[in-house]
This record gives structure tokens, C-alpha cells and sequence, in this order.
């Protein structure tokens, strides 16, 4: 059994992924002016070494300015022809794109503008003017990739409450993963479904019976809710609420005539009602996660370890609250087990009929 999780979790993660190509066809200059001692210009030629390991198709260019009079008069020279105001180092330029400084937020956007770049044509205004061969056009204002800026930034944005709006194009992956993992499963519905669930467990006597249950109800709902959030189909969601409402009224209509079911009955609506639970799971933190993906030149090794890290960060909460609410249900005797347990089923019923 174990070993068909483990295969499922495998092909769900595959499924998940998908390939990105870094050896991208179009070559990318990258044009660094910087300053000898300036210690933001130091940390961006580090970063930029890390980037030509990653993108086979980027050439870098460095000009010191502060020493060099010919290379600062050419970073004067694009300044007044690209009609754009640079002053202070670094100043990075790829294509018709010109990046003031560097920062967490500008080493994100330099990443993007590369990956950008590399799938589409562009103009290289540097070798340009340094040809005398530049031409002011549409493209010099470089409108498509800010329009693809301004839509990544309106579809990785989204409003915590409490803290606020937080943009997450402004992050790198390893800090976005486990963050949008844990909004994800914050959740109050979704706890409450699996709450309902393990005090309806919990009444099983036998243990093995009662562990295998936990475990697979719980991978059930992990793979049903991840799978249900990448196909994005509103019906779904539907759908899981009349299979809940059904499963809590034929359970309670069971528990008030004091009748059991066999075994492989009561295993059968757990998993069905797992299933259910993550159906209607929000998409939200995963098309966020999936936007990021997408802008970031990722191999698909990268890709299925990056949603190893989303599943993981999602899951612990559930996982933790699980095991926490099935410790407490242990303690209390049989009679009130089932009291907690129709109670909780009832309440769900009351809460799907409202929603």
C-alpha cells in the first residue's frame, strides 16, 4: 500500500510539472555598468556569476564607470538617447530593458527580463547606439515585457488579511514554496471538514483499520485537492459539497438507527469523503506558484521539487492538526466519541447548506 502512495505521489508531481526550457535559442547580453568599490555593484556580479551557470544562452558584459571615462561616457550616451535617467551604479541593461540598482526586487526582475528574452526577439540597444545604428521605436520603451511585468504582478499579488497586500514576484521560489503553501492551507472550511472526518475515524475500534483509514483519507484529500486545483473546474466544487451532504446525512441517519457498516464500507466513505474535502480546495496560492514558475527558468527536477515543497508546506498544518485532534478523541470514551462525531456532522450539514 505504501509503495502505491509513494507511486502516485510521483506521477501527481510529474503531472504538476512542467518542463521549462533554460537552453533557450535566443542569445541574451546583459550589460553591466558598475562602480569600483560600490558594494550594491559587488553583490550584483555575484549574483549575475550564479545566473550565467543557469542560462547557457546569457553573455555578460561589465563596464566600470567611475574609473573608466570612455564607459561612463556611453552610459551617459544611452541615457540621453533611451531618454532615461541613470544615475548611481549598477545599472543593468538587457535588450530595450534598463534596471537602476540592485535589490531583492531588481534581482528578481533581472531573472525575469532574462527568461524573457530568451523566448522572445528583442533589440539590443546597447550594441546599438555603440554601432550608431540605434533607432527610437516602440520597442525602445520595451512595452511588451512591462505589460508582462504588470500582468505577473496582478496575478502574483493577492490581499492577506492582517498584513496586507504581499506581491510575490518580489521573491524568490525557495521563500514564495513554504509561504504560499501554508496560506494555502489556512483554510477554516477545510479544517473543519477534516476535523469532521477524524472524529468519524476515530470511532472505528480497530486500530489498524482506524491508522490505515487516517493515512489514506489524508493522501486521498492531497492528492484530490492539488489535482482539483491545477484543473480549475467550478463544477468540482459543487459536485464535493452534494457528496458531503449526503455522506453527513447518510451517516447520521446510520448512527440514529444504531447500525454499522462493514468494514470495507466505512473505508470506502472516508476516502470518499477526503476526496471531497479536497475538492474544494482554493486554487489561489497555486496559480500564484504557478506564475512564478513560469517567469523563472526552471529544469523539471527543479519543477517537481518546488511542488514537493508546496505540497509539504501545505500539508504539515493538516498533518499537525490531524494527529493533535485524534490524540484528544483518544482520551474520551466511546459514547462521547459518537455524540462529538454527530454533532460535528451536523454542524458540517448546516455549513454546506449555507455556503
Amino acid at each position: 500500500m505504501i509503495k502505491k502512495i509513494k507511486y502516485i505521489i510521483v506521477m501527481l508531481l510529474i503531472f504538476l510539472s512542467v518542463t521549462s526550457n533554460v537552453n533557450a535559442k535566443e542569445h541574451v547580453r546583459l550589460y553591466l555598468f558598475w562602480g569600483d568599490g560600490c558594494p550594491h555593484c559587488a553583490a550584483e556580479k555575484e549574483y549575475l556569476s550564479t545566473l550565467e551557470k543557469k542560462f547557457t544562452n546569457l553573455e555578460i558584459i561589465k563596464y566600470e564607470v567611475w574609473l573608466d571615462e570612455e564607459n561612463n561616457n556611453l552610459l551617459k550616451e544611452i541615457s540621453a538617447k533611451t531618454n532615461q535617467t541613470l544615475r548611481g551604479v549598477p545599472v543593468t541593461i538587457i535588450g530595450p530593458t534598463i534596471i537602476n540598482g540592485f535589490s531583492d526586487k531588481t534581482e528578481q526582475e533581472i531573472k525575469r527580463a532574462i527568461s524573457y528574452y530568451s523566448k522572445n526577439k528583442h533589440q539590443d540597444i546597447v550594441l546599438a547606439i555603440k554601432n550608431g545604428t540605434y533607432q527610437p521605436t516602440d520597442e525602445t520603451l520595451d512595452k511588451k515585457f512591462q505589460q508582462s511585468e504588470q500582468k505577473l504582478n496582478q496575478n502574483t499579488t493577492t490581499n492577506i488579511p492582517i498584513i496586507g497586500k504581499i506581491n510575490f514576484n518580489n521573491y524568490d521560489l525557495i521563500t514564495a514554496v513554504p509561504i504560499l503553501g501554508v496560506l494555502a492551507s489556512i483554510s477554516l472550511l477545510t479544517i473543519w471538514l477534516i476535523l469532521t472526518l477524524t472524529s468519524y475515524i476515530s470511532l472505528e475500534t480497530n486500530k489498524k483499520t482506524k491508522l490505515h483509514s487516517l493515512v489514506l483519507s489524508f493522501f486521498t484529500f492531497g492528492i484530490a485537492s492539488i489535482i482539483c486545483q491545477k484543473l480549475q473546474i467550478e463544477e468540482l466544487s459543487i459536485v464535493a459539497k452534494i457528496i458531503i451532504l449526503l455522506i453527513c446525512v447518510s451517516l447520521v441517519t446510520l448512527k440514529m438507527k444504531k447500525k454499522h457498516l462493514p468494514t470495507i464500507a466505512t473505508i470506502s466513505i472516508t476516502l470518499l469523503f477526503a476526496m471531497a474535502i479536497g475538492m474544494l480546495t482554493n486554487p489561489k496560492y497555486l496559480n500564484i506558484l504557478n506564475y512564478l514558475i513560469n517567469v523563472n527558468a526552471t529544469t523539471l527536477i527543479i519543477n517537481i521539487a518546488i511542488n514537493i515543497g508546496y505540497l509539504f508546506s501545505y500539508l504539515v498544518m493538516y498533518i499537525f492538526l490531524l494527529l493533535l485532534f485524534n490524540i484528544i478523541l483518544e482520551k474520551i470514551k466511546i459514547k462521547y466519541k459518537e455524540i462529538v462525531s454527530v454533532s460535528m456532522l451536523i454542524i458540517t450539514m448546516l455549513i454546506i447548506i449555507l455556503i
